[in-house]
């Protein structure tokens, strides 16, 4: 064999072997594949890898007229390092009802994104999370909330955490 064939059989070769090889990773996954992916996990579950929020769906009504459009909005808790106070989930999710705003879910959160310096009076990352139709948002931005894209979260428990009191000794 010259070397002029066997260079068009190696080219040819690989062609084949390139033009059999599947775009597998290229494919966009079943989107109820993707949100039981991308939901944030409970800070009560053994892993702790942190997820971002689910993205919001095509919009449609579910069983019931479940508004199935939503997205995540937050606002900071406000609560302070060995002071606690800040708002409750009911007077953040308050403030969405007041003014028109369906709320789907609310529930408690931290943010994982940032680090936070431990120093008595400082800010935590604790947030107040509500899922909303898409199309409130603009009406929930006004009243100071945030939109969750890319922020890093984990869900965690609304109880008040050891040492957050009201700053005052019991002695």
């Amino acid at each position: 064999m010259s070397f002029g064939k066997w260079m068009v059989a190696m080219v040819a070769l690989t062609a084949l072997v390139c033009t059999g090889c599947d775009d597998r990773g290229a494919r966009s996954p079943e989107p109820s594949k993707v949100e039981s992916k991308m939901t944030p996990k409970d800070s009560s579950s053994e892993d702790v890898s942190t997820e971002t929020s689910v993205p919001a769906s095509p919009q449609s009504a579910g069983p019931q007229g479940q508004v199935t459009d939503t997205l995540w909005v937050m606002e900071s808790r406000g609560t302070r390092q060995c002071e606690g106070g800040g708002l409750t989930v009911e007077q953040s999710r308050g403030k969405l009802v007041d003014s028109g705003i369906q709320v789907v879910e609310s529930r408690c959160g931290v943010r994982t994104d940032r680090m936070y310096p431990q120093v008595c009076g400082g800010a935590t990352g604790d947030i107040l999370l509500h899922r909303i139709p898409t199309g409130m948002l603009d009406a929930a931005l006004e009243l100071g909330f945030d939109p969750v894209g890319n922020v890093s979260y984990q869900f965690s428990s609304c109880a008040p955490k050891p040492g957050t009191g009201s700053g005052r000794s019991e002695i």
